[in-house]
């Protein structure tokens, strides 16, 4: 894994693209999230962090400064611990933004706020670009054309930027 993400960084230095992006799923060290910054991306932080065995990646969402993650579930597939066996859902990001607020001693508040801003800045969008929806604490900007074409939510493609959680 290693290795493939070294040279993926290596073809975005090639490249210089002008603008950053997404180190979607991301599972690599501390050192390689670093790089990914520096290139501009943000890193996509997701149900890996729920598993207990993932201790080196738990370390770098510590480490890594709050301004540089994004928040993603990557619904329907990547399941959280707990789920196992069943297809992810947007909704279930709130679960990653707890771990992570439980695995950074801050609160969900926090991280829900950051990484809300931190999606805002990276897509340029504004609040009023996104579509609230109270069931799911949230507010989600999905394409028009995935919803148009008859998938189910499971297949629909969303930016889910947490806006406030329930108190469950």
């Amino acid at each position: 894994m290693r290795r493939s993400v070294d040279l993926v960084l290596k073809s975005l230095r090639r490249h210089q693209l002008k603008a950053g992006g997404v180190a979607h799923a991301f599972s690599g060290s501390i050192q390689q999230a670093q790089e990914f910054t520096k290139l501009g991306f943000k890193i996509g932080i997701g149900g890996s962090i729920t598993y207990e065995r993932a201790q080196r990646l738990r370390k770098v969402v510590v480490e890594i400064p709050l301004t540089e993650i994004l928040l993603e579930t990557d619904a329907p597939d990547m399941p959280l611990n707990g789920f196992q066996g069943e297809p992810n859902r947007p909704s279930r990001v709130a679960l990653v933004a707890e771990c992570l607020a439980q695995l950074r001693g801050i609160s969900v508040e926090e991280v829900a706020e950051q990484t809300t801003a931190n999606a805002s800045d990276l897509f340029k969008i504004t609040r009023s670009d996104l579509r609230f929806d109270p069931t799911l604490f949230s507010y989600a900007m999905c394409s028009e054309k995935l919803s148009q074409s008859g998938q189910t939510e499971g297949q629909t493609r969303c930016v889910l930027v947490f806006d406030k959680f329930s108190s469950r």
